[in-house]
């Protein structure tokens, strides 16, 4: 029997992307979420106009999309919203972390599974309180899914995978990721910049250098190349919750970090230092305004308009630190919301498959999935995926 899945924010723009990606790429039946009804009608209206004019399974799709008001700042409405349509997993795509214990207690008490498409610390921090709770109960919460944070982690352990299979005795010793982000003139505002604010607010810097982290204090810049397209790039360390467990896993780690790339010379060096001070002298009143700021700076960045995150990881021998092998592995996308739903809705696909889950728990999405598999079904969906191997040297 096909799971039903109900989207929080279901009519957004990361919302309308998950719903029509999951309608094409899986079975499971989609409830269209959010406290305006007349949108979520009108975009379940549109799927299945889109159904029509490409294939013959309108009707199919039609009994797999319904909708449903659901406010997510009210527990009664979450939960009655979960228990009402007989849903399996809350798919949280709303910018909505000041309501995050709301869906988290909801899914615990309507005993359903639970996924979140959010950039938050405090979200995390509330996450773990109930991490036995969800443990006990069975269920599979599944946090920082999407682009940054999502990716990420599993790119990491994308290349730790194929270069340790490569050749006996190589293990990971360095990894770089990279971000680059820049929607074009056309970018819709969304209240998901006010939550990059929230974290902005909380800035830390720190990378993990020769086998230690470095201070949250600390920052930062060294220059990436994105390939032909996009270029070299100078980027600024931001620390990512999602890799720290990574040297964990990987002992022979000696560096990792993520580093994000500037919009353009007027957003980071003028537009960027007012944004920082207003969030410190506000860190509330200060969210949206300094939300606006930004917004209005990444529209003026030059082409080219794509998205992308990348990875540059090198490998050495055990005996021989002379003898190495290098990967680079980079997705795109022309458009940044797409990058965030396919990752995704590629990671449903390996949770609605019986036999490839991890067990129940609290998990990061880019250490409950397969990477290898999580790159291949992102390129069936439209993601750019480029793999680059200098070999031994």
């Amino acid at each position: 029997m096909s799971k039903r899945i109900l989207i929080l924010g279901g009519y957004g723009e990361t919302g309308r992307r998950l719903a029509a990606h999951l309608l094409k790429a899986t079975d499971a039946s989609v409830i269209i979420a959010g406290r305006h009804l007349d949108r979520a009608d009108e975009l379940a209206r549109k799927l299945v106009q889109s159904e029509e004019s490409s294939s013959s399974t309108s009707e199919l799709t039609s009994s797999r999309i319904s909708t449903a008001l659901v406010d997510a700042a009210d527990s009664s409405s979450v939960l009655n919203g979960i228990q009402d349509n007989k849903a399996d997993l809350l798919l949280v795509a709303s910018p909505t972390t000041r309501y995050a214990e709301i869906a988290i207690r909801a899914c615990l008490q309507a005993k359903v599974d639970y996924l979140d498409v959010q950039l938050s610390q405090t979200k995390l921090e509330v996450l773990r309180r109930y991490e036995h709770d969800i443990e006990k109960a069975g269920l599979t919460f599944i946090t920082e899914a999407g682009y940054h944070p999502g990716l990420p982690a599993a790119l990491v352990r994308y290349a730790a995978t194929k270069l340790e299979a490569a050749t006996d005795g190589m293990q990971i010793a360095k990894a770089t990721v990279g971000g680059y982000l820049n929607m074009g003139p056309d970018l819709p505002y969304a209240e998901s910049v006010d939550e990059l604010m929230v974290e902005m607010s909380h800035y830390r810097g720190q990378v993990y250098s020769q086998a230690k982290w470095t201070q949250p204090s600390s920052w930062s810049v060294r220059n990436i190349d994105f390939g032909v397209m996009i270029g070299q790039r100078s980027c600024s360390s931001w620390f990512l919750e999602e890799l720290n467990p990574l040297p964990a896993m990987y002992p022979s780690m000696q560096e990792l970090g993520f580093y994000m790339a500037g919009s353009n010379w007027f957003t980071d060096f003028v537009l960027s230092p007012i944004i920082f001070l207003l969030l410190q002298l506000a860190p509330s009143r200060g969210v949206k305004p300094a939300g606006k700021l930004m917004f209005w700076g990444m529209r003026l960045s030059p082409p080219p308009h794509v998205c992308a995150v990348q990875c540059e990881a090198t490998a050495r021998r055990i005996k021989d630190v002379d003898d190495e092998m290098c990967l680079r592995l980079r997705v795109e996308h022309n458009d940044g919301y797409e990058l965030t739903a396919i990752p995704v809705v590629a990671c449903l696909m390996q949770y609605l498959e019986a036999g490839t889950r991890p067990g129940p728990g609290l998990h990061m999405m880019g250490y409950y999935v397969d990477p290898i598999r999580l790159m291949d079904d992102m390129e069936a969906m439209g993601v750019r995926v480029i793999r680059e191997e200098d070999g031994l040297k």
